[in-house]
């Protein structure tokens, strides 16, 4: 169970929600996933100006958001296309050769019933962490997700779930003795 709400943004402020600090200087935009990939790794982190849809398009990608239903899902959001090339006559023409074609939308539409998708960076002049949903098991997620972003007790940062829920990130840390701080 999440902590109490706080309300120090205005609605105003996070009516975009995550799109707030997409591409802003220093904002980082990040997938955490239910599943590792063939790696170990379920932490996936890029500069803010980069799209989650460019993240997701990758068979690795797909075995850390879906695990074993990877292949199952692969088989649905990826398929076979032509590669076309200007051949000087105007037009693109086939060239003959083939690529792999990736569904992000459908990807994400997926992958985010059971695994974190966010950004991090400055909202008026407070360190924001700002999620795009709440799958089963978020919270502890969100733990993982702070640890990674250097983000401990003594931290005045706000996670915002999508543009409605504002919250103190340290409230989601454990403490020894009261299990919050």
């Amino acid at each position: 169970m999440p902590p109490p709400e706080v309300y120090v943004l205005a609605p105003r402020q996070i009516a975009r929600g995550p799109d707030e600090i997409r591409g802003q200087p220093g904002s980082l935009a990040f997938i955490y996933t239910a599943y590792p990939d063939p790696q170990g790794n379920r932490w996936f982190l890029r500069p803010g100006h980069v799209g989650h849809e460019q993240m997701t398009n990758s068979h690795e990608m797909l075995r850390a958001l879906f695990g074993p239903d990877a292949v199952r899902i692969a088989e649905q959001v990826v398929s076979i296309g032509e590669v076309y090339r200007d051949a000087g006559l105007g037009y693109p023409a086939p060239t003959g050769e083939v690529r792999e074609v990736w569904d992000w939308y459908t990807i994400r539409r997926l992958a985010r019933r059971e695994n974190l998708f966010g950004r991090s960076g400055t909202l008026h002049c407070r360190r924001v962490v700002m999620l795009w949903g709440t799958p089963p098991g978020w919270e502890a997620m969100l733990i993982e997700v702070l640890g990674h972003m250097g983000i401990g007790s003594e931290s005045d940062a706000l996670v915002i779930v999508l543009n409605v829920a504002q919250y103190e990130a340290r409230r989601f840390l454990p403490t020894i003795g009261t299990g919050r701080s």
